[in-house]
């Protein structure tokens, strides 16, 4: 069964880019911002079970829910909308080797600077490989069958524009939301039906701001076309696909994901779309491809002398090595200095896992620089 759902995830990722750009070059349709909002829609209906058991907002006050969920809500779907901008100016294969290329670069980056991740060199040296991918990309534009280019050298360059701003919102959203989340409890399906909530309520906020004159005057229900339907449930399974690999099968797996919807698409992008891809896109795409399996490969410690990669700790956190043969206690040295949760990460004896315990207050005295012993 999870084998199936990496399978469908993949699909999902490598026909996204192109349903997308199928949905937006032909003239009339709805727009993009309608389609976002059925997609989000969508989510939320799969999502229903969670959200029936644990509420919309996960039993958290309002502030605190859109703090975690409703800030990286707005900034994906900034990145959804410059998705169907950018996706018909530069052509499908470009946009998702640049796309890709350029929001693991800022997210190792704000991981680094925000989070306080540390990466190994192999994964820094990936960070340049991805650099440079994605550059010969963007220096060697994509072109039809017939030879010519698809759009006009400002489009393109708007486009591009339009990729790298999209990068740039989701590498926030991703840092945002795995920073904000990472102190509430719930599992990772449980947080993607709070944040499909607040999605729905950013992208209809957005259709109604910039497409009201489209909401008033037409009837809606007879603008949608079959390829604007595709485009919305396409999106809405890459989404939810996404969420679940990683939650099941982990981070790496779903990037090696990407990597092989990467190659899918760019062949659909050939038989489908008839678009004949230029050298340098050809080679930009492999580098980013070999790169990201690169990167991933390394933060998973397969790096020769790289340490494994420890879970995201909050600021002041301690590690503690305990045994669970008995359940652990609270050190007597553990005084309450101020009303707020903390939380400590506790790998288990195999250091295979992690639990997390909630303490009140700071750690002060002798563990505070940890145990003595093993």
């Amino acid at each position: 069964m999870h084998n199936r759902r990496l399978v469908a995830a993949i699909a999902a990722k490598a026909w996204e880019p192109l349903a997308v750009a199928l949905s937006r070059s032909e003239s009339g349709g709805v727009p993009f911002a309608a389609v976002l909002v059925l997609c989000e829609a969508c989510k939320v209906l799969a999502c229903a079970p969670l959200l029936a058991r644990h509420g919309l907002l996960l039993g958290l006050p309002l502030q605190r829910s859109l703090f975690a969920f409703g800030g990286p809500a707005v900034l994906l779907a900034l990145t959804n909308l410059l998705f169907g901008y950018a996706v018909v100016r530069v052509g499908p294969v470009t946009y998702t080797v640049v796309h890709m290329a350029v929001s693991i670069i800022v997210t190792a980056v704000l991981a680094r600077w925000l989070l306080k991740t540390c990466l190994a060199p192999t994964q820094w040296a990936a960070v340049g490989l991805l650099l440079l991918g994605a550059s010969m990309c963007a220096a060697a534009p994509e072109e039809t069958h017939s030879g010519v280019s698809a759009t006009s050298a400002v489009e393109w360059q708007l486009g591009l524009l339009g990729t790298v701003v999209a990068a740039l919102s989701l590498a926030m959203h991703l840092v945002w939301f795995e920073g904000a989340s990472g102190a509430i409890q719930g599992t990772a399906l449980q947080h993607l039906s709070s944040f499909a909530v607040w999605g729905l309520v950013a992208n209809a906020a957005v259709l109604v701001t910039f497409e009201w004159r489209w909401l008033a005057s037409r009837p809606l229900m007879l603008e949608w076309r079959t390829a604007d339907l595709i485009a919305a449930l396409t999106i809405a399974a890459t989404d939810l696909t996404a969420v679940h690999v990683a939650a099941v099968h982990g981070s790496n797996a779903y990037s090696f994901a990407r990597v092989v919807a990467l190659i899918i698409s760019s062949a659909l992008a050939v038989c489908v779309l008839g678009v004949k891809l230029s050298v340098g896109v050809c080679c930009g795409a492999a580098l980013v491809c070999v790169s990201t399996w690169l990167y991933k490969w390394a933060a998973g410690g397969g790096a020769a002398g790289a340490a494994p990669s420890s879970p995201t700790l909050l600021p002041s956190t301690t590690m503690l090595k305990v045994s669970l043969s008995t359940p652990p206690t609270l050190p007597s040295t553990l005084v309450q200095t101020r009303p707020s949760y903390k939380y400590l990460k506790v790998p288990t004896s195999d250091e295979a896992s992690v639990i997390e315990l909630g303490v009140v207050g700071i750690m002060q005295g002798p563990l505070a620089q940890g145990p003595k012993d093993g």
